[in-house]
């Protein structure tokens, strides 16, 4: 992502608040590729390392990955990881809310992303970046209020209009527990993965994910299952059924 730019320009940390687990994984293992120590902190990685804490508190990693949940007040290792003076406090000069549009969206149950206003009070020293691909005029005026921001803020905008994404509509004919409407994703006679679109599906629980993904095999090529070029798998934290290229 863009903000992580800025690591090699400058020395100190980086935070990112983000709903997704899936999400925050796949930017570790990124980071991890271009040479950037990056940790993931939640309840799962922090049983598989019971001193990850105390290694974000010291300091070891240039971006921590967070869920706007962890970053609460009433959570003791939260407020452990960002006691007045720790190496990890100092050392941190941006933060980074992904999908903000949800402090709008949010609001009305839960305090998950209103709480995040505080952060302005812990990091004062820090620059803080809202970013978002839905964001409105007024979801836009609603993060500027509730989260403080102030005059000085600086607003970039760029289209979401990009050639390589496109919306079709296509009727379903054979009913919602079929899946043979989703063909024309694997089209009869195809020879390689690249003649298959990056697509992601959509689907009602894990259960049919897994199910759509073992139909989608039995379409393409025996050989592709022993290849790294292509792969169909589903994202535990949203049941997506993604059809993709390695």
């Amino acid at each position: 992502m863009c903000f992580q730019l800025a690591l090699f320009a400058r020395p100190g940390s980086i935070i990112v608040i983000s709903p997704l687990l899936a999400l925050m994984d796949d930017q570790v293992a990124g980071a991890a590729r271009l040479g950037i120590k990056a940790a993931q902190i939640s309840e799962q990685t922090i049983k598989a390392d019971p001193e990850l804490v105390n290694k974000v508190r010291q300091g070891e990693f240039r971006l921590v990955f967070l869920q706007p949940e962890f970053c609460h007040a009433s959570n003791g290792l939260w407020q452990s990881m960002t006691a007045r003076g720790t190496r990890f406090v100092e050392a941190v000069f941006c933060v980074v809310v992904d999908k903000a549009h949800l402090i709008h969206q949010w609001r009305t149950f839960g305090t998950s992303y209103g709480h995040l206003v505080n952060m302005r009070h812990s990091f004062s020293h820090a620059s803080f970046m809202f970013c978002s691909a839905t964001m409105t005029a007024y979801t836009r005026r609603f993060i500027h209020r509730t989260m403080n921001l102030g005059p000085n803020v600086s607003f970039i905008h760029r289209t979401v209009d990009r050639p390589n994404i496109f919306i079709a509509v296509k009727p379903i004919v054979h009913g919602t527990k079929d899946h043979r409407d989703l063909y024309y994703l694997l089209p009869e006679g195809i020879k390689h993965p690249a003649d298959i679109p990056q697509t992601i599906v959509f689907v009602d629980s894990r259960p049919d994910a897994k199910k759509a993904c073992d139909e989608f095999w039995t379409r393409v090529p025996a050989s592709w299952l022993a290849t790294s070029h292509f792969s169909f798998i589903f994202c535990e934290c949203s049941t997506v059924l993604s059809a993709k290229r390695r």
